[in-house]
């Protein structure tokens, strides 16, 4: 009997999913732990493997579908077997496929059947024009058979900015998967979640001392980064409902310290967890980060690389910020933002002597943390980033 194949949930905020790539054609076998598709999640592109031995016998999504967790997308069985699809199932696959073809024919402005009294237009045309307030009821189409395609909404604008005084020039983008959710996500913490910010400049004399010495001895790069993550979990250990997260159910506050970062990627932002901070050294945490950075930038991320953080780390000192304001990673409460590392006058013993000094920000849930917990935990921090071994 042939086995239903459904979209699988990758990791816990996931939702939905898009089939990337078919790397087994129906009617080729496929055994169990083999990669049966690539499927892109909301952060990172992963190798589904089937979950049994057979025969691929029918792809119920198509590669660029985006379908939610538990759908069906295809069908394994013995080979040759014919395959018994519910009728509600028939409906919703060949939906599917029509829309897929749909939407790769307005892509490549392919032949397009038009309706008696309808206006062709792609939907990328229909989106930017309805964007821009066009009625494109009265726009000639240049795509095939009169279709209007999005070169002749963006003529229309062009045309409109050569003869418009006060209209501003711009080109519209559309945001990548990345980008989309990460802004939502954002701005679902920043309204649901209350939000406070605590500011502290730290000494990082003996920090810089400690890492010069690490770098002496160490082949894999010490990076303040890394020394701040082992502080962080360090600090976390002693102040635990700073680890924490709310729910409706209460509070969670986590045993667990994995502490995640911030990275830059030409998709966009993504957040890679270190698990067990606590537990690991500097070197150790140093080489973990080195590897995930490197598979941030290679779009290689497993779920596991970004899953189940507690707290999150957001740097930008090496742009030469010296502070600033994060927003919370939804659920966690707490995020800590730093900035470059700077030397800045101090006054000791009636002497003026040149310190380096870090600006920190710490963003918190105030549902979770109320500002004397944070205040303590950053004044633990300052410690225990100057004697972090």
């Amino acid at each position: 009997m042939a086995i239903e194949i459904r979209m699988p949930k990758l990791g816990l905020t996931m939702e939905e999913g898009t089939i990337n790539e078919w790397l087994i054609e129906v009617g080729e076998k496929v055994d169990r732990g083999e990669i049966l598709a690539t499927i892109e999640t909301d952060k990172v592109t992963i190798d589904f493997e089937s979950p049994v031995s057979g025969f691929l016998l029918k792809k119920i999504v198509e590669e660029g579908k985006t379908v939610p967790i538990s759908e069906l997308i295809a069908y394994i069985g013995a080979e040759g077997e014919e395959i018994q699809v519910r009728k509600n199932e028939l409906i919703a696959a060949s939906t599917n496929q029509k829309r897929v073809k749909d939407e790769s024919s307005s892509k490549h402005h392919e032949t397009a059947k038009v309706n008696t009294g309808v206006v062709a237009i792609s939907p990328i045309a229909k989106r930017l024009a309805k964007e821009n307030s066009i009625d494109y009821k009265k726009i000639k189409g240049t795509g095939p058979r009169g279709r209007i395609i999005e070169a002749d909404i963006l003529s229309l604008l062009e045309n409109n900015k050569n003869t418009t005084d006060n209209l501003l020039v711009f080109k519209l983008e559309q945001p990548n998967k990345t980008k989309k959710i990460t802004s939502e996500r954002m701005s679902k913490s920043f309204q649901t979640a209350p939000h406070f910010y605590l500011n502290k400049e730290i000494e990082m004399v003996s920090a810089a001392e400690k890492r010069l010495k690490l770098n002496k001895s160490n082949v894999t790069k010490i990076t303040f980064t890394d020394l701040i993550i082992k502080s962080l979990a360090l600090s976390l250990k002693e102040f635990p409902f700073i680890n924490a997260e709310w729910s409706s159910k209460g509070i969670k506050v986590f045993q667990d310290i994995n502490i995640g970062f911030a990275v830059s990627t030409e998709s966009g932002l993504v957040v890679v967890v270190i698990q067990h901070c606590d537990k690991k050294s500097i070197t150790e945490i140093a080489e973990e980060r080195a590897v995930q950075i490197q598979r941030a930038k290679n779009n290689q991320l497993t779920t596991e690389d970004i899953s189940n953080g507690t707290f999150t780390l957001t740097n930008l000192g090496m742009y030469a910020i010296d502070s600033f304001s994060p927003i919370l990673n939804p659920p966690q409460a707490g995020i800590l933002a730093t900035g470059a590392i700077f030397e800045k006058p101090i006054v000791r013993d009636s002497e003026i002597l040149p310190v380096l000094m870090m600006s920190v920000t710490l963003a918190a849930d105030h549902r979770v943390i109320d500002g004397a917990q944070g205040a303590e935990f950053l004044n633990i921090f300052n410690e225990t980033i100057n004697k972090v071994d």
